[in-house]
């Protein structure tokens, strides 16, 4: 719905399809989910005939920084993001420079990088009234050969006093930032890169190994792409289901939920194998249904241990949670053909049998694109919508 809803405005140039999903060690298998969202956006947006990147931004953790931007650079184009966005704070004050804050690290680790790279958040309020030198860098010699500018942060003022602009009903405020911002920017003179210049050098990266030594938790097989028809189908071969057909929305009927899925997996999957409704984000390993949706899964697992019980009285009960049904499906060997007619997949590389060897890694070579750079003026003036 909202590469449908953005795609028509003309301003926005590309998509972002997490920020900062990952930000420490201990949740670096998250990025598996995220790779494979934005697999199936770009997906979707080919099907629609569109030409719209779909890029990640991050916090640039130290401790897992060349990890992070590896793994969303590796793998087939499907699979690779069209950009990579940092998230940048380091340059504090007209005291800091180019080399004091870190940039020039930032800079360099992404020499001959073979996709676009900005910066998708920047300027440090540590010392205020902020002045933006950074952006004689950003959009200077020092950067423009390896970056394509960046989005400050941010344009509404917020409890963080971040903004440029403060607002009040209907009614906008210029802050002190917006016009040493606007200063900053008159003072700068980007040279882009023509096309007739431009020669294609970058290379594409090797997926980063896989374990705990390696401080990445995240396999290069992605899960694979939902399908509501797969799911539904699930569905109409249980004879045990929840009595609840959605996902609660207000904040406490959805931890209480979360609550008790989270005791009734326990429980069942402890005595009962729930594999194809569980992930392992750091093997590649996915079931089959495990992208349906949580009463969708909890169902699953509350059927397993009906069955398992020879639905003996009380097996399908849960304190309440669920209630017998007739199945309208004799079994479910069918359901992970369905696939659904309204959207185009994005294909899977994903198997469950999970990868061949998590500490090995493979690597691409390309030179489609290069250092990529986007011309300074149009990151300027880029327009990214936040998908997750």
């Amino acid at each position: 719905r909202k590469v449908d809803t953005f795609s028509q405005y003309d301003n926005v140039f590309a998509f972002i399809a997490g920020n900062e999903a990952t930000n420490m060690v201990n949740n670096t298998d998250t990025s598996a989910f995220v790779k494979a969202a934005l697999r199936d956006v770009k997906a979707y947006i080919k099907s629609k005939n569109l030409s719209i990147p779909v890029g990640y931004a991050t916090n640039d953790d130290a401790d897992i920084r060349w990890q992070l931007q590896t793994y969303f650079d590796c793998g087939s184009e499907e699979e690779q993001a069209d950009f990579y966005g940092v998230n940048l704070y380091e340059w504090c004050g007209n005291t800091a420079t180019f080399e004091s804050s870190g940039y020039v690290d930032v800079v360099k680790n992404f020499t001959n990088w073979d996709v676009p790279v900005l910066l998708t958040e920047y300027g440090c309020n540590a010392v205020k009234p902020r002045t933006f030198p950074e952006i004689a860098s950003i959009y200077g010699t020092d950067m423009t050969s390896t970056f394509s500018g960046g989005f400050v942060y941010e344009y509404v003022e917020e409890d963080n006093e971040y903004g440029l602009v403060s607002v009040s009903g209907n009614t906008g405020k210029k802050t002190a930032d917006y016009d040493n911002f606007k200063k900053a920017l008159a003072a700068v003179n980007p040279k882009g890169v023509t096309m007739n210049s431009y020669t294609p050098s970058g290379k594409q990266q090797s997926c980063p190994a896989v374990g705990a030594s390696h401080a990445w938790m995240a396999s290069s097989t992605l899960p694979p792409t939902p399908s509501n028809a797969t799911c539904e189908c699930m569905m109409k071969s249980l004879s045990c289901v929840s009595k609840l057909k959605t996902v609660p929305t207000s904040t406490d009927d959805l931890a209480s939920f979360g609550k008790s899925v989270g005791n009734i997996f326990g429980t069942v999957c402890a005595d009962v194998d729930c594999g194809d409704v569980s992930t392992d984000a750091t093997k590649g390993v996915y079931g089959k249904y495990s992208f349906c949706n949580a009463v969708e899964r909890v169902s699953w697992v509350m059927n397993a241990w009906y069955v398992e019980q020879r639905g003996v009285d009380g097996s399908c009960d849960f304190g309440g949670f669920a209630q017998t049904t007739k199945a309208t499906l004799k079994d479910d060997s069918t359901c992970s053909d369905q696939k659904d007619s309204s959207t185009s997949s994005g294909g899977s590389s994903s198997s469950k049998n999970g990868d061949e060897d998590s500490d090995s890694s493979s690597s691409k070579s390309s030179g489609a694109s290069g250092t990529a750079a986007l011309s300074a003026g149009a990151a300027m003036v880029l327009a990214a919508a936040v998908m997750f």
